[in-house]
C-alpha cells in the first residue's frame, strides 16, 4: 500500500513566502502550531489515501490523460483561512487563485470523474484551492487579517503523484511520476 495524493508543486519563490507567512504567524499563533516544511508545501487536487500498488499504473494514466490538453496556467496566492473557521481552527492555510482561467477547477473536477471510475471516493465538498501551512495540536480562535495579501504568482507546468511516508518528525512527500502540461 501507498499513501497517494495529486498536487500541484510550489516552486521556491513560494516556498520562500510560505516560509516568511509561517515565521509571522507563529508569532500570532504560538507554538501550538505544526507547521509544514515550505519546501513540501503544494497544493492537494486529490487525496487518494492508501492505494493499492496494483493501482497506481492506471492513476499514472488518468493523470496523464487529464493533463495532455492542458497548458500551464498561473496561480497566485491571496489571503490566509482557517478550517472549519477561525473561530475553532485546525487547520491554518494561503489561498490559492487561478489568474484568468479556470483550468485549476476544470483539472479536479476532470481528475474527480476518473478517479470515481477507479473506485475512489471523492470529497464532494466544494474544492478550495489552497496551500496548507500547519496544523493545531488543540483547536484555537486565529486572525488571519494581520496579513495583507501580496500579488506573488507562478506557472503551473506539471502535476504530480505524490506518496506520503508518515513519520514523528512529520510526513515525507517523494515523487511518485509527473506530468508536464502542454
Amino acid at each position: 500500500m501507498k499513501r497517494l495524493f495529486i498536487a500541484v508543486p510550489s516552486p521556491i519563490t513560494i516556498q520562500k513566502i510560505i516560509s516568511e507567512i509561517e515565521h509571522e504567524w507563529e508569532k500570532l499563533a504560538g507554538h501550538d502550531v505544526k507547521w509544514v516544511n515550505p519546501e513540501q508545501a503544494h497544493l492537494t487536487l486529490h487525496f487518494l489515501g492508501d492505494t493499492e500498488e496494483g493501482t497506481v499504473p492506471e492513476i499514472i494514466k488518468i493523470i496523464k490523460e487529464s493533463t495532455i490538453k492542458v497548458r500551464p496556467f498561473l496561480l497566485v496566492l491571496k489571503g490566509l483561512g482557517t478550517f472549519p473557521q477561525p473561530s475553532n481552527a485546525r487547520v491554518v492555510y494561503i489561498n490559492v487563485e487561478e489568474i484568468k482561467s479556470h483550468v485549476l477547477n476544470t483539472l479536479h473536477k476532470n481528475l474527480s470523474n476518473q478517479l470515481k471510475s477507479l473506485g475512489f471516493v471523492i470529497d464532494e465538498r466544494r474544492f478550495v484551492p489552497h496551500i496548507t501551512l500547519g496544523r493545531l495540536r488543540q483547536t484555537k480562535s486565529l486572525t488571519t487579517e494581520w496579513y495583507v495579501s501580496r500579488p506573488i504568482s507562478w506557472s503551473v507546468n506539471e502535476i504530480h503523484l505524490m506518496e506520503s511516508k508518515l513519520r514523528a518528525s512529520g510526513p515525507i512527500y517523494s515523487i511518485v511520476e509527473s506530468a508536464r502540461l502542454n
